[in-house]
């Protein structure tokens, strides 16, 4: 009865062995973005940026990370992941009112944390944003709605024009 016992037991393990096994690699994102929405100051309505460029500033050769897109609604930005501060620059084509192409900068001071998602996927690194200083030539307000950045789509930062 014990060696009944000690097999059903072996081909339990086995079996549990091979259905814990996922031969499908990764199925979750690794990607871990702050996400970015744009809205109107006065009505707080979703607004539409007519053209827009955004450089990562302070990364390798300034990486452009929007380049002149149109119909900008929302935008998902990477952090570093090696510092605790993360810029970026913006830059706005002569539309939605203004007669010259104008900038901002958006500086985002974040703590940085590992965390392990599973044995396909590896690690990421997710975020908590600390504060976050901007420049009004075009923008009005930046509000941080989510601090906690990680792999799930969420809403995290509004920007008011």
């Amino acid at each position: 009865m014990g060696k009944i016992l000690t097999k059903s037991g072996l081909l339990l393990l086995f079996a549990l062995f091979l259905v814990s096994c996922n031969e499908d690699g990764c199925t979750e994102t690794t990607d871990v973005n702050m996400n970015v929405n744009f809205y109107s100051a006065s009505t707080r309505n979703a607004f539409t940026i007519d053209t827009l460029s955004v450089l990562g500033i302070g990364q390798p050769k300034d990486s452009l990370l929007y380049d002149k897109s149109t119909s900008v609604k929302t935008i998902a930005l990477p952090l570093h992941i090696n510092d605790s501060t993360t810029a970026y620059l913006l830059k706005y084509g002569k539309s939605n009112g203004a007669s010259v192409a104008l900038t901002d900068t958006i500086r985002v001071f974040h703590q940085n944390r590992s965390q392990f998602i599973s044995k396909e996927c590896g690690c990421s690194v997710f975020a908590t944003i600390d504060s976050v200083r901007f420049t009004r030539h075009r923008l009005d307000t930046v509000v941080v709605v989510n601090r906690e950045i990680t792999n799930q789509y969420t809403e995290h930062v509004q920007i008011l024009f």
